[in-house]
């Protein structure tokens, strides 16, 4: 997720350089916000993009190059469906890839620089988020011990 982004951008950034409207996207996750049991690598690869992304912006900025990042939530994606993770269950929360594309074509054309789609599922993720860290932390002994609350 990161390597990846970060070796196509500094093979393409001699052209990118020569033109005057370059613009590079970046795809990124809800996810790279928040990070949920079962998915720490994940984000944390995502967490790394959105980084790298917000400093490319101000890297190139002075060359009039713009740097976005698009944050989709679950898309209705057949990656499941080849054996990676034969515990996966359709979300009701996914989207079409189609409807993902658009709104990054739509990025392109306003040069934006971040948007999380959809809104709301963010806004979930992080009051998740909140609410386990105030709930789970004090009942959790380990927890605790990590944070030097409690034991040795």
């Amino acid at each position: 997720n990161l390597f990846g982004a970060h070796y196509v951008t500094q093979a393409l950034l001699p052209m990118l350089k020569e033109s005057s409207s370059a613009y590079v996207l970046n795809v990124g996750s809800i996810f790279s916000r928040v990070s949920l049991a079962d998915n720490s690598v994940y984000a944390a690869t995502k967490f790394a993009l959105a980084g790298y992304t917000e400093g490319l912006r101000q890297e190139l900025r002075p060359l009039g190059i713009d740097v976005g990042i698009y944050h989709p939530g679950p898309l209705a994606t057949d990656l499941h469906a080849h054996g990676l993770d034969e515990s996966y269950t359709p979300s009701t929360f996914e989207r079409a890839p189609e409807e993902a594309a658009k709104r990054m074509v739509k990025m392109i054309r306003r040069r934006s620089a971040v948007v999380f789609h959809p809104h709301w599922l963010l806004w979930l993720l992080e009051l998740r988020q909140r609410a386990s860290s105030f709930l789970v932390w004090p009942l959790d002994s380990r927890a605790t011990q990590c944070r030097g609350i409690g034991g040795s």
